[in-house]
C-alpha cells in the first residue's frame, strides 16, 4: 500500500510546486479593479442593436454593472462606437458591389456627417430604425448617471489620448475600464492614465498545458504592466484561474451566454463575466 501511495503523493506535490512556481508574481497597480460581476457585451446586444445608445440603455435596465463597447477613429478623427471597423454588417450603408459582393465600407472611408446618416438599428429589428452610430462622448453621457460602468475596448492603436481625453471630459476617470487585444494599446494607456483600470484581452488558440498557459499569461501581464486580464472563457479551467489568482492576476472572461458555464466560471474565481445576456447573468 505504501509503495503505491508515496509515488502518488510525490506526483501531486511536484505538480502543485511546478504550478505555483510557473511564473513570477504580478504586483498590484495604481488602479483599483472594480467589481463588475456582469458586463453587457456591446451593450445588451441580444435584445438591442449592438454598440448603440439603445443597447447601452438596455444594459442599464438589465442591471449590468458594466457595458462593454468598441471604439474606432473616423476619417475626421472622431471616436465612434463600432465593432467591425466597417459598416456593412450593422448599418444600411450603400456599398459598391465588386465580384458580386458588397465592398467593405471602412470607418475611415466616411466623414462624420456621412456616418451620422447611417441607420444602425434596422438590421436588428424594424423597431430600432433610425438608431445612430454613437460617438464615444454620447455613450459616456448615457452611462454617466447610471450604476453601469463603461468598459471601452480600443480596437486600433494611435488614438488612446483621445479616449482618455473623452473620459476626462466626462469626468469619469474613476469609473471606467479600458480593454484591448493590442499590447501596445494597453502599454500606452498605462503610461497616459495609470489610475484607470486597463485589461489585456486574449483568446488565441492554445494547445499546451494549463501550467504553460498560466506562465504565458502572467508573463504577458507583467509585460504590459497590468494585473487584470480579460480572457476567452474557452481557455479557462479552475486550475488556470487559480494559478493566475495565485500569481496576483484578476481574471475577467468573455463571452458567455450559457448559465451553467457562467456558474462554473464564478466558482472557479472569475470576477467578471461579459455576456450578450445580462438578463440571464444578473440573477
Amino acid at each position: 500500500m505504501r509503495s503505491k501511495v508515496l509515488p502518488l503523493l510525490m506526483v501531486l506535490t511536484m505538480s502543485l510546486y511546478n504550478y505555483s512556481n510557473a511564473a513570477d508574481k504580478v504586483v498590484s497597480k495604481e488602479f483599483k479593479i472594480p467589481d463588475l460581476s456582469v458586463v453587457a457585451h456591446r451593450g445588451f446586444s441580444h435584445d438591442y442593436p449592438e454598440n448603440t445608445v439603445a443597447s447601452a440603455m438596455g444594459a442599464i435596465q438589465a442591471k449590468a454593472e458594466g457595458c462593454e463597447f468598441d471604439v474606432y477613429i473616423s476619417r475626421d478623427n472622431d471616436v465612434f462606437v463600432l465593432h467591425d471597423g466597417t459598416f456593412n454588417r450593422t448599418t444600411n450603408v450603400k456599398a459598391e458591389i465588386v465580384d458580386g459582393k458588397p465592398k467593405p465600407v471602412k470607418i475611415n472611408d466616411l466623414s462624420f456627417e456621412e456616418i451620422r446618416q447611417l441607420d444602425a438599428g434596422s438590421w436588428k429589428d424594424a423597431k430600432f430604425a433610425g438608431e445612430k452610430i454613437p460617438t464615444l462622448d454620447e455613450m459616456l453621457a448615457v452611462l454617466k448617471d447610471s450604476k453601469c460602468w463603461p468598459v471601452i475596448e480600443i480596437k486600433q492603436a494611435g488614438f488612446e489620448q483621445q479616449v482618455i481625453d473623452a473620459v476626462k471630459k466626462a469626468k469619469m476617470e474613476d469609473r471606467v475600464v479600458i480593454i484591448a487585444f493590442s499590447k501596445d494599446v494597453v502599454k500606452t494607456i498605462r503610461k497616459l492614465a495609470p489610475t484607470i483600470p486597463v485589461a489585456w484581452l486574449w483568446g488565441e488558440k492554445w494547445e499546451k498545458s494549463d501550467e504553460e498557459l498560466v506562465e504565458f499569461l502572467v508573463a504577458a501581464a507583467n509585460e504590459v504592466d497590468t494585473n487584470l486580464l480579460d480572457l476567452a472563457h474557452t481557455h479557462l479551467s479552475g486550475n488556470v484561474v487559480k494559478g493566475l489568482n495565485d500569481a496576483g492576476v484578476t481574471v475577467w472572461s468573455w463571452t458567455i451566454d450559457d448559465p451553467v458555464r457562467m456558474a462554473e466560471l464564478r466558482k472557479a474565481g472569475v470576477v467578471s463575466i461579459t455576456t450578450n445576456r445580462p438578463d440571464i447573468a444578473r440573477p
